[in-house]
């Protein structure tokens, strides 16, 4: 196994501990702080690297699925600051930003059985 390997693995499950402790603070606290910020550092991560990604790509070819992603998670990115910045009374949004933190919870522990399942020679 590559040190990138188990460096990805040991942030992988770092992810997931930080996860969990910081729904079993938001559901303590009460707010939605905690579970926002999360939900703006994951979402906001996922264009910042695809954007690296495509600066290394030298043929660019931007599929329907990339743009609905992205789309999807730059809207995640703003509700999450929003929520932050707002200190919002509307259950719908408590809702919704619940709904996004487990979409990337189950994100993350799907790409754990992944890893943990599927042998591959290296990560990309």
């Amino acid at each position: 196994m590559l040190k990138t390997d188990k460096t990805t693995k040991i942030f992988l499950f770092t992810a997931i501990a930080v996860y969990i402790a910081v729904f079993i603070i938001g559901i303590g606290d009460g707010t939605l702080k905690y579970i926002s910020i999360i939900n703006a550092i994951t979402s906001g991560s996922v264009p910042l690297y695809w954007v690296n990604k495509q600066l290394r790509i030298t043929q660019h070819i931007f599929e329907l699925r990339e743009a609905i992603v992205l789309s999807a998670e730059t809207l995640f990115t703003t509700t999450a600051v929003y929520t932050i910045f707002s200190n919002p009374t509307n259950s719908f949004l408590h809702v919704l930003q619940y709904l996004i933190y487990g979409m990337h919870f189950i994100v993350l522990l799907l790409f754990a059985i992944y890893l943990l399942t599927c042998k591959i020679n290296r990560l990309i």
